[in-house]
């Protein structure tokens, strides 16, 4: 549901991720959450949801992109001719775990769609790599 208020409401909002959201809404949201309860987010601020999301990641254990291969993906952007690069990051891409597939696959549907509207939102492909990046792969 997150990721579809930001789906609808990201793409027209300006420093989607780079701004700050309230602190309290976010750690109460967060509570409800990791409650299991069902949660509504229709309401919410949009900047709440994308703090929501982002800390998520950041708390994903091992990582989204799997910690493991923290290597093989330093390696695999390092790669300077781009079709290698490419066939690498796939490769890497295959070896996660079905339920980050998924999560990638919605989020960066959600990533795209705000970065087609950067001339509204200021939040393009580099933008959005500086605010999401950090939070998907560490050691």
């Amino acid at each position: 549901d997150m990721l579809l208020l930001l789906y609808h409401e990201g793409p027209s909002t300006r420093g989607i991720f780079r701004r700050s959201a309230n602190a309290k809404t976010c750690k109460e949201l967060k509570e409800k959450l990791n409650s299991g309860d069902d949660v509504q987010v229709d309401g919410e601020s949009v900047f709440v949801a994308a703090a929501v999301i982002t800390d998520f990641l950041r708390n994903i254990p091992d990582s989204v992109l799997s910690s493991d291969m923290h290597g093989l993906w330093m390696e695999a952007v390092d790669t300077e001719n781009r079709a290698h690069k490419i066939e690498a990051i796939k490769s890497l891409v295959n070896q996660l775990p079905d339920a980050n597939l998924i999560l990638l696959r919605h989020l960066f549907g959600v990533l795209h769609h705000i970065e087609q509207n950067s001339g509204v939102n200021q939040m393009n492909a580099f933008n959005l790599a500086l605010c999401i990046a950090p939070n998907m792969l560490w050691l």
